[in-house]
């Protein structure tokens, strides 16, 4: 029961991500979606539209990490804490075919994240002219991968860095933060597409935002206090990660030792 409702739970706010990328533009082949993106890394879509482009990639990546059952949200199968399931009932080839769809699915998200966010295939240009020749000589299967390894590794870095949530805690998550966080993108698209993506930015550039700002601004503070908290994990294992003489996992007495 709450595999299925973590599942169909999630695959709410995957699916009006995903929407929201292809109202705005007009079209759901994923090479017309990547196309769009031409131009400087600038013009991929977690950067082109002002703010919600990075709050709708980072709701892609919470949606997603709970439909791959991964940590923090793998309380479907819990394999450190259930005596069931197939870490205990498989072994052998498999286990490792369970383990080898898990990467793989990993792997598909991943691989959407970087279409629908990232530029797909295109070469991250930043408008100097000797650096934009040298990236566009790089075959775009090459940064495809590259970035789609970049998501996996985010992926991971979640793993590392996060306690697993409680079911209450998962369903808090999706219905009361995500899904209307997920409506108001979709209202705040529209209202893009109706405009136009240019004149809006124009309009914030240059017209009077005060009053957006003062309303904003609270809002933006607390959940800013949070992300950074969340930032400041991330930091505590990515530190660890990079400096090899530090022991993490302490198996035995006679290696333990004071991180």
């Amino acid at each position: 029961m709450r595999s299925g409702a973590q599942l169909i739970s999630f695959e709410i706010s995957l699916a009006l991500i995903m929407l929201l990328i292809v109202m705005l533009t007009g079209t759901a082949s994923l090479r017309e979606i990547v196309l769009s993106q031409q131009g400087t890394i600038l013009d991929w879509w977690i950067f082109k539209l002002p703010f919600l482009g990075f709050i709708a990639f980072v709701i892609y990546m919470i949606s997603s990490t709970a439909e791959l059952n991964r940590a923090p949200f793998d309380i479907s199968e819990a394999e450190s804490e259930l005596t069931g399931g197939f870490a205990t009932e498989y072994s052998g080839s498999s286990f490792a075919m369970f383990f080898f769809a898990e990467f793989v699915n990993m792997f598909v998200s991943a691989g959407l994240a970087t279409t629908f966010f990232l530029g797909g295939f295109l070469a991250p240009k930043i408008g100097i002219g000797f650096v934009d020749v040298v990236v566009d000589f790089i075959p775009g299967f090459v940064w495809f991968f590259l970035k789609t390894f970049l998501v996996i590794f985010l992926y991971m870095w979640f793993r590392w860095s996060f306690p697993r949530l409680r079911v209450d805690q998962l369903m808090y998550l999706e219905w009361k933060m995500l899904l209307p966080a997920n409506l108001l993108l979709l209202m705040t698209g529209g209202f893009f597409l109706a405009m136009g993506v240019d004149a809006v930015m124009k309009t914030m550039q240059t017209g009077n935002m005060t009053s957006i700002y003062l309303a904003c601004r609270n809002y933006l503070h607390k959940v800013g206090t949070g992300f950074i908290s969340l930032l400041q994990g991330m930091g505590v294992t990515i530190r660890y990660f990079v400096s090899p003489e530090k022991i993490i996992t302490q198996q035995y007495p006679e290696n333990r030792e004071t991180l």
